[in-house]
């Protein structure tokens, strides 16, 4: 939008110049004025829609988010291994659909911290020598008492679909 430039020789030149742009964006005949037979047309509600790709079934991702979560606790990702927290991520990250990047990144959409309490749960549960302020430093530099919540807060979910 290009705005033009109009300089005043007075100041009196500048307020009747005002004055004039109010009255004619002001004055009521240029008003929208909704009258009393005007009823706002009805608004259709459908049903929210789920779209799932070809050959995807709901139960197929329940499943394959319980085999993830029971492997993890069941078998750990060895103590001893330096990735750890990294192979955690990666199996959250495909069971939410979303990049490691996004895990640590710092969006508060509901996939996101899903993944995020996910993951601090199994990192805590399987690799007890891990501390709060470690996960917390590897999820993107948060603090030790969030990643503290993030597990307390999928525990208490896993605790309620039990």
């Amino acid at each position: 939008m290009l705005l033009a430039v109009k300089e005043y020789t007075s100041a009196a030149e500048m307020i009747a110049e005002g004055h004039a742009r109010h009255k004619r964006l002001m004055n009521p005949h240029n008003a929208f004025r909704p009258t009393a037979r005007c009823a706002p047309a009805p608004v259709k509600k459908s049903a929210p829609r789920l779209v799932m790709a070809p050959g995807y079934d709901a139960h197929c991702h329940e499943w394959q988010k319980n085999r993830a979560i029971h492997r993890s606790l069941a078998h750990g990702y060895r103590n001893a291994d330096p990735n750890g927290m990294a192979n955690i991520a990666q199996d959250v990250c495909i069971i939410h659909g979303i990049t490691v990047e996004e895990l640590r990144g710092s969006s508060r959409k509901v996939r996101f911290s899903f993944a995020r309490k996910e993951f601090c749960y199994l990192v805590k549960a399987s690799m007890k020598e891990k501390s709060y302020p470690e996960i917390g430093r590897w999820l993107g530099g948060r603090d030790h008492t969030t990643v503290l919540h993030l597990a307390r807060r999928w525990k208490e979910r896993l605790e309620a679909l039990a």
